[in-house]
């Protein structure tokens, strides 16, 4: 099998957190139908955002073979310092249990997490998980890792797929595979402009189309619309 090798970009030192439009978290517990033969696994979670250009960010990780205890922490932990959109658990075989469980204690604690059971296909193993999720954003240089806080994560990316040990490389993959595609700034131009067409055409006063042309532009940043707006009003 040829051997597939990850190359990283070092993490962007001009990203900053407002430019993250979505962020998961994922956990895998190490536990389940696959318990006895991965006693050396450890309970991984790893956090990624994602840019307005569908980039992957690899924000935070960690791998520990530790008590249910422990877990339930970093858990919470991860949750209050990103605040990801989902929170997303194994949840094949046994594991499906502890997602329930981890669910039933966030609630009962008053924490707002939001936890989504994520089941791999059972046709899928580890390796073409991970080749099927991180090679294309890696090709495409839209993969990028904080290589000097992410030391673990980018040894198991380095070795992949040679190394024994796959918990933050596997985790990752799931992660990104959570994401939602983002929108191009072409394809969200074109639908703001279809929009704001449309309310021309409809009859809706000039005020409302502008209205809706500044949202589009506070979340997207347009450059293009008030030219459009010019034209609106010129027609």
């Amino acid at each position: 099998m040829k051997k597939f090798v990850l190359k990283c970009v070092s993490f962007m030192p001009s990203l900053h957190k407002d430019h993250i439009v979505f962020k998961t978290a994922f956990l895998d517990p190490a536990g389940g139908k696959e318990n006895r033969q991965r006693l050396k696994a450890r309970s991984a979670i790893v956090v990624v955002g994602a840019d307005a250009a569908d980039r992957k960010f690899v924000l935070d990780s960690w791998a520990e073979r530790c008590a249910t205890e422990k877990i339930y922490a970093k858990i919470y932990e991860m949750n209050a310092k990103h605040s990801p959109n989902i929170f997303g658990i194994e949840g094949n075989a046994q594991q499906g249990l502890f997602a329930d469980s981890v669910i039933k204690d966030a609630r009962e604690k008053g924490i707002n997490i939001t936890i989504q059971t994520i089941i791999h296909p059972t046709t899928m193993n580890k390796d073409f998980r991970i080749r099927t999720f991180l090679q294309p954003l890696v090709h495409q240089g839209r993969f990028f890792v904080d290589e000097e806080n992410q030391d673990e994560l980018m040894d198991e990316i380095t070795s992949f797929p040679m190394s024994s040990v796959k918990d933050l490389i596997d985790a990752c993959a799931s992660a990104c595979s959570m994401i939602p595609k983002q929108k191009t700034a072409q394809s969200r131009s074109a639908e703001a402009e279809a929009h704001l067409r449309y309310l021309r055409e409809s009859g809706a006063p000039m005020h409302q189309i502008e209205r809706a042309a500044e949202s589009y532009g506070k979340v997207s940043k347009y450059e293009d619309l008030e030219d459009f707006i010019d034209k609106i009003r010129s027609s």
